[in-house]
């Protein structure tokens, strides 16, 4: 199955799930619903770097909350729209990872890990020490567009279908073939002339403002904002759904939402119940398919059309009547 396949399939099961949602499901599991969709798109953009570029970026959810905080910030000063936030609060967290990709991208590995992973921690007390955005207890004050729970539903569908086959199709482009090839081999890519850091960069920058997206609807999913949203353990629930998704395809971020949020969201009722789920989801996922549930799906795909294709070569059975062997007299 080509990208383009995949994509249009996830895109499908985006369209459809959410149609459920809409039709037949029950307020709760709406709502559930809702906060797959909004983690499939901020993994998406995360999948961006930290899947097809293999750089492991555990601060996503910084630009989230940099979105979702101007978001609040022009809601409750200068009274602009939905819509016109929905514009401009992601260009401002791509413009903040600019600003901090330019030094971070020189790092590797685990480094630049740990050096995302600070951004959050940045944010978190920056936000927690603001008195005009509520400082550690939060802000609020957002409404959302159209009348009720099926209108909301009916834009988080839409925006992430679309997210969904815009990122399949980056990644058909120059950039994500370059990516590609820099995840296998960074040094071999610069040296046949790929431009490594622009493509980190461009992949980082496009990365956030996907991120951005995602803090600007999670704002206005949650009604209500505070920094513990957007900190050190956001960040890392994004990165694990992706691995447990699939990194690096199509599907994964929307699996990875699936199992590392959706489930244990239905045993929130539990004290320590959704964090078991989310541990026991992610210990069975590695042993059994470490490349991820994509990957795991990728290969029976593969194996069952191998075993077509070996069915239809085989010559059919044909049965020989005996016949009498006429011998020498």
């Amino acid at each position: 199955m080509t990208m383009t396949r995949y994509a249009a399939a996830t895109a499908a099961v985006t369209v459809i799930g959410g149609g459920y949602a809409l039709f037949a499901a029950s307020p709760y599991v709406q709502a559930v619903i809702a906060v797959i969709l909004i983690y499939t798109i901020a993994v998406s953009g995360l999948n961006l770097l930290a899947g097809y570029g293999g750089y492991p970026n555990l601060g996503q959810a910084t630009f989230m909350g940099v979105a979702a905080y101007f978001s609040a910030w022009a809601t409750n000063n200068i009274d602009w729209g939905f819509w016109l936030q929905l514009l401009i609060a992601p260009v401002i967290a791509g413009a903040v990872a600019v600003v901090v990709a330019l030094p971070l991208l020189r790092l590797k590995g685990q480094y630049f890990a740990i050096a995302t992973l600070l951004l959050g921690v940045v944010l978190t007390t920056i936000l927690a020490n603001a008195p005009s955005l509520g400082g550690s207890v939060g802000i609020g004050g957002f409404d959302r567009p159209g009348t009720g729970p099926l209108q909301w539903l009916t834009v988080l569908i839409v925006l992430t279908a679309l997210i969904t086959l815009v990122c399949a199709r980056v990644v058909t482009l120059p950039v994500g073939r370059h990516l590609t090839a820099i995840r296998k081999d960074e040094a071999l890519s610069e040296s046949i002339g790929i431009p490594v850091y622009r493509r980190k960069l461009q992949a980082f920058v496009v990365g956030g403002v996907i991120g951005g997206v995602a803090g600007v609807l999670l704002s206005y999913n949650s009604y209500f904002i505070s920094p513990d949203l957007f900190g050190f353990y956001e960040s890392f629930l994004l990165f694990v759904a992706l691995i447990v998704g699939g990194s690096g395809t199509v599907s994964g971020p929307l699996l990875g939402s699936i199992f590392m949020v959706g489930l244990p969201e239905l045993f929130r009722f539990a004290a320590e119940g959704r964090y078991l789920t989310m541990g026991l989801v992610f210990i069975v996922v590695m042993a059994v398919a470490p490349d991820g549930i994509a990957g795991l799906g990728r290969r029976l795909t593969s194996s069952m059309s191998l075993l077509r294709n070996r069915n239809r070569g085989r010559p059919d059975t044909v049965t020989l009547a005996a016949t009498p062997v006429k011998t020498g007299a």
